[in-house]
């Protein structure tokens, strides 16, 4: 069975005319052939899943991703892994969660750094 022609066109020129050529010649070649259609797809899907484990070069995804340090020697999480490290030698973490204080106020500043500053 022959699906039936479209029609209507709208007066946009000729790149609208040829465009919608293309869809049209695509939207009856997936009308006619709807499995092929839907194997096409799941080939692509399967291909890109593929070569984004696998790779080209045989690099797979999880193989470029590490969590070694950052790269940018003056960033600030380059600077932190630098503190952290120069402090290794201490046994005692210390973590602290500062709530509902103004840390632009110094004297409130003053009273939290104090006490760590001692522990160090």
């Amino acid at each position: 069975m022959t699906p039936a022609p479209i029609t209507g066109t709208r007066d946009g020129g000729a790149l609208w005319n040829s465009l919608e050529a293309v869809f049209l010649h695509l939207a009856h070649g997936i009308i006619r052939r709807p499995l092929t259609t839907v194997i096409a797809w799941a080939v692509l899907a399967v291909s890109g899943v593929g070569l984004a484990i696998f790779g080209v070069t045989g690099e797979g995804l999880f193989d470029r991703v590490n969590s070694g340090a950052p790269l940018a020697a003056d960033s600030d999480s380059a600077v932190a892994d630098q503190i952290i490290e120069e402090g290794a030698g201490a046994s005692q973490s210390v973590t602290m969660a500062v709530s509902g204080v103004d840390l632009d106020d110094r004297d409130k500043l003053a009273q939290i750094v104090g006490p760590i500053a001692d522990i160090r």
